[in-house]
């Protein structure tokens, strides 16, 4: 019938404005441009177009591969409030963010707790040219000369 087609029309045509957003969401995660994704992510419900998972998990994405595990997580804790599950890659993706953002930390407070002993003129060569000790590894020994391990 003529409702029929109607209704088919309408579904399609916004599941073509979805997708639309969604590759301009995809170009965002992939440049590392959250704050965009989460414009675009914005604008799809001020326009009152429908999010899908992908959406979500796109949103995550670009979070995830800015380095804002944070971020990331709170996404992904907002989309399960709304029952849009964004899939697994998305719990991976801020499971790995998260673990990285621990990670730097950690290796910050190693390297700024060296740089304190090491004094003003420290680093890995002070204005005279002396090198300094090599940095410590995450398990606090040098690394080691021998490249076949």
């Amino acid at each position: 019938s003529s409702e029929e087609k109607k209704e088919l029309r309408a579904a399609r045509k916004g599941h073509e404005s979805t997708m639309r957003y969604n590759r301009w969401l995809d170009v965002c995660a992939k440049a590392r441009d959250r704050a965009g994704a989460e414009r675009i992510f914005v604008l799809m419900a001020k326009e009152r177009i429908l999010h899908n998972p992908q959406s979500g998990a796109l949103v995550i994405a670009a979070c995830a591969e800015e380095g804002d595990g944070e971020r990331a997580e709170r996404w992904l804790g907002r989309l399960l409030g709304s029952d849009l599950d964004p899939g697994p890659r998305s719990h991976t993706a801020v499971a790995m963010a998260l673990g990285e953002a621990a990670s730097a930390s950690a290796s910050a407070a190693t390297t700024g707790a060296d740089d304190a002993g090491r004094g003003a003129a420290g680093g890995f060569g002070d204005r005279h040219g002396a090198a300094s000790p090599a940095p410590p590894t995450a398990r606090g020994a040098a690394p080691s000369a021998d490249r076949s391990v």
